[in-house]
């Protein structure tokens, strides 16, 4: 009797732990950054912008990256690319006066307004992909829109591919 006692009570908690886990995945989790309230519908909401990437003769980096406005200043960065050096780190850079010739724009594209934020170096997955959500302090929107967006072997590296930043609308992510 005791050990039948005992299973149920380990049974309990397997399921009370279970939806404790269900919680924290909920849709808070879906869009916005961890330990943010935002869910995936209000980030909907929000103005964003967005560089497009298309491989080059069907090979090199594939995806987009977004860029959601947050309070703060802060922008919810979205990284969700493919086709890149598998295991090895990707550096985000923006820069001035567009893309060289491959670039894969799309849309109009206002000039910038504000400072280019200094953005992180991301990881690609054994595969050579990625799928990466951070948040940069301390920049809006202004300081991305209009401007080219190169994926750099490393950080500071040869560039793999580039795109205009410009206006979007919220897709399928």
């Amino acid at each position: 009797m005791h050990t039948t006692s005992l299973g149920s009570l380990r049974g309990t908690l397997v399921v009370v732990g279970a939806l404790a886990l269900a919680a924290c995945a909920g849709p808070r989790h879906g869009h916005g950054p961890a330990g943010m309230s935002m869910g995936h519908e209000q980030m909907m909401k929000r103005p964003m912008a967005q560089a497009h990437y298309a491989p080059a003769a069907g090979a090199g980096a594939a995806g987009r990256v977004m860029f959601h406005e947050l309070d703060g200043p802060r922008l919810y960065l979205h990284a969700k690319l493919s086709g890149l050096p598998p295991g090895k780190p990707v550096g985000l850079a923006l820069r001035d006066g567009g893309c060289a010739t491959g670039a894969h724009d799309h849309g109009s594209h206002a000039a910038p307004t504000s400072p280019a934020p200094a953005l992180p170096t991301l990881d690609a997955d054994v595969q050579g992909g990625l799928d990466v959500k951070r948040v940069i302090e301390g920049a809006g929107l202004g300081g991305v829109t209009g401007r080219a967006l190169l994926l750099q072997a490393g950080t500071g590296g040869p560039t793999l591919a580039c795109a205009t930043v410009a206006a979007g609308h919220h897709g399928a992510h």
